[in-house]
């Protein structure tokens, strides 16, 4: 093919339009890219997506969320970022604004900063704000919490009469409980119904284990608190009832005398319980308490069982904790050689240890008596047979602390809020055999270099034998 001058101009001009539409798609394509964010979460376990609860969290809090990260290393910076763009792709008014603390002064004032590491975080939430110091999902999810929790969300632990105390930081107290409720937006506080009577803005009633025996008119108190629709978590050892008796009977439940062992040897030796009087549980049903529940523990545990003699038949109760099959209802004083003798009066396993009884709201429930339940239009109490599960010494075994929350949140209606677990990762090592190492070898040593070059020698010999 000859070119002669109008042919070559027509090349140049063809050149210029090529190299004119390449860089204008070039542009554009970073223009989309600046504009509009896709990314897809293909790692095990999702590490880097958000997790559904996370997204419902979203989806329940309208209007604008912000977060003042008050940082001065820029490197910090675009990671901090990356994390909250996870946040606003479900929810574009989650704002991010970055703040230098040795500068913005005046800003760190108003947020009231506290550095530490020289690390700040403020999320701001309809006037409320509250402070965090990492970005992980789990610290960020519940701040987020807490800020769209109404401050009616009140919880009362009945006091007096030597109960299990929120704020005892000791191994029978139950401060770690109150400090996770608090992280998730709850008021804690006690009441003694003799000075006072259960306040109306009260969202939950916890009574745990009184050992003193309560007053007629405190068992009178709660009646009435149960005949309004106000929810209550129940939590008692073995022995008496210290005058709970007629709540007992309003529930439609009793307890069995003695108290529960397990006999299942390998599983106790598998997770390192020494006493047969530490009930492991390792199956649930399908429930919103039961959720994320691998195993808890529970230590010298008393039986429930409905009572079908009552004339109350409104509650729907549905057992939701159990021993498993080979444990059994000890009625005889605990010693090393025990074992199952039904004449005696032992029950045979599974035996129950924790009901979730609902109902709908009585009508006689006054709106005003209770309006942090008058959104929810069912009434729940949660009965178990053992206070120690959630007390300092044990609450950080198996998943102790998260059946707790979950209890507590399910009395509360907030049954798709109930626990933002953390993210595990998995197990990431690759294990290959000697001869998986050696094929590996020989394909990327030999054979895929010598592809390559029989290839390359196949195109270079048909181009000259052109």
């Amino acid at each position: 093919m000859q070119l002669n001058k109008q042919t070559r101009w027509q090349l140049k001009i063809q050149k210029v339009i090529f190299l004119l539409l390449f860089v204008s798609i070039l542009g554009l394509l970073a223009w989309l890219s600046n504009h509009y964010s896709t990314q897809f979460d293909v790692t095990d376990n999702h590490r880097f997506s958000l997790s559904q609860r996370s997204i419902d969290l979203l989806k329940l809090m309208p209007g604008k969320i912000s977060l003042h990260a008050y940082i001065s290393d820029n490197t910090t910076r675009l990671a901090v970022k990356e994390i909250i763009q996870q946040y606003q792709q479900y929810k574009a008014s989650f704002k991010l604004k970055f703040f230098n603390p040795d500068i913005d002064i005046e800003q760190a004032k108003a947020d009231q900063v506290h550095l530490k590491n020289n690390i700040a975080f403020i999320i701001h939430y309809k006037n409320r704000q509250q402070a965090i110091y990492s970005l992980s999902e789990n610290t960020i999810s519940n701040a987020l919490l807490r800020l769209s929790s109404k401050a009616q969300h009140r919880i009362i632990f009945l006091s007096g009469h030597n109960e299990r105390n929120p704020f005892d930081k000791g191994n029978r107290g139950y401060s770690k409980l109150t400090g996770a409720l608090k992280k998730q937006g709850f008021n804690v506080d006690t009441l003694n119904l003799l000075l006072h009577p259960i306040p109306s803005r009260t969202r939950l009633l916890i009574i745990a284990t009184p050992e003193k025996p309560l007053h007629k008119a405190e068992v009178a108190q709660i009646k009435n608190y149960l005949n309004k629709g106000g929810n209550l978590f129940w939590l008692t050892d073995t022995g008496n009832l210290s005058g709970l008796e007629p709540i007992a009977k309003k529930l439609g439940i009793h307890f069995l005398p003695g108290m529960i062992v397990d006999n299942n040897t390998n599983l106790r030796n598998m997770l390192a319980i020494q006493s047969p009087a530490i009930i492991p549980v390792i199956k649930y049903p399908a429930h919103e308490i039961t959720r994320q529940l691998n195993y808890t523990l529970f230590p010298l545990t008393r039986g429930i069982a409905i009572n079908t003699d009552t004339a109350n038949r409104s509650w729907k109760i549905t057992a939701l904790i159990q021993s498993l099959p080979n444990s059994w209802l000890e009625t005889s004083p605990l010693s090393e050689d025990i074992v199952f003798q039904s004449k005696q009066g032992d029950i045979a396993g599974p035996i129950n240890i924790g009901m979730a009884l609902q109902r709908p709201r009585p009508e006689q429930a006054s709106t005003t008596a209770h309006p942090a339940d008058s959104s929810s239009p069912l009434q729940r109490v949660f009965v178990i047979g053992d206070s120690d599960f959630l007390a300092n010494s044990y609450i950080g075994a198996g998943d102790n602390l998260t059946l707790g929350l979950n209890i507590i949140n399910w009395l509360n209606s907030n049954d798709r809020l109930l626990h933002i677990a953390a993210k595990k990762t998995g197990d990431l090592k690759l294990v290959i055999t000697d001869t998986q190492r050696a094929l590996f070898g020989f394909g990327f040593l030999i054979a895929l270099p010598l592809i390559l070059l029989v290839s390359g020698f196949t195109l270079w010999y048909r181009r000259n034998k052109r």
